[in-house]
């Protein structure tokens, strides 16, 4: 296991164990055309609506994540080279300009 892993799982939730719960009635029960099957299939769908609902709005993507630190990285790296190089960036138009 990773070490993020580690240290951002957390415990299933009540809402996941009724899901586990759900399932295994559901592999006791033979036949799916039983009446119970489908009533029990239905609050599995129900509960997994929640289940989405709930955590839909809650993570951000870890490429999301990442996608902004890389950003921010290159916006540093402009800042960086633009305050130390100050004279050679405005020169380089100027003797551009002088070349064509």
């Amino acid at each position: 296991m990773y070490r993020f892993e580690k240290i951002f799982k957390t415990d299933p939730s009540a809402l996941e164990q009724e899901i586990h719960r759900v399932l295994a009635l559901m592999a006791k029960i033979d036949n799916p055309v039983d009446e119970k099957y489908k009533e029990l299939n239905e609050i599995l769908v129900s509960l997994h609506k929640l289940k989405e609902s709930e955590t839909s709005h809650k993570r951000v993507s870890r490429d999301q994540i990442l996608a902004g630190l890389v950003h921010l990285v290159g916006i540093f790296a402009v800042i960086n080279y633009e305050r130390i190089n100050v004279i050679t960036s405005q020169a380089k138009n100027m003797v551009l300009k002088s070349f064509k």
